[in-house]
């Protein structure tokens, strides 16, 4: 009866740590996600405005 109650114990153990695991990169795939979802909305202003800047620069020296 024991080891039968060792073996739940440790198989508890186990069943928490890969439950914290599977958590964790659930966690962090939705982190890298978000992350690219946002440097994806990012770059079309940040484009827009080096192409500006750029034209500003251009027409600021052929002057």
């Amino acid at each position: 009866m024991k080891v039968f109650l060792l073996r739940l114990q440790s198989t508890r153990g186990a069943m928490d740590s890969i439950l914290v695991t599977l958590l964790l990169v659930i966690m962090g795939i939705g982190l890298l996600i978000g992350l690219f979802t946002f440097f994806e909305d990012q770059k079309e202003s940040v484009q827009t405005s080096a192409s500006e800047k750029r034209a500003t620069v251009l027409s600021e020296a052929l002057e």
